[in-house]
């Protein structure tokens, strides 16, 4: 599901920033946990939600 609020060169909106803080969450406690993942992956995903930012803007 992509938010589609959000504005390329605008600041980002509130539902930009909370599912990016989510995803961010999400890898600190998998590190946490001793867990696996590839962020480059978790980053792609998160890139597909929120079309207006590019992968160097989310990371």
């Amino acid at each position: 599901m992509a938010i589609e609020d959000g504005v390329a060169g605008e600041s980002w909106s509130a539902a930009e920033v909370e599912v990016t803080v989510l995803a961010y969450l999400r890898m600190l406690r998998m590190q946490e946990l001793g867990q696996t993942f590839v962020k480059a992956e978790i980053i792609r995903q998160l890139a597909s939600q929120i079309p207006a930012r590019n992968m160097g803007a989310i990371e």
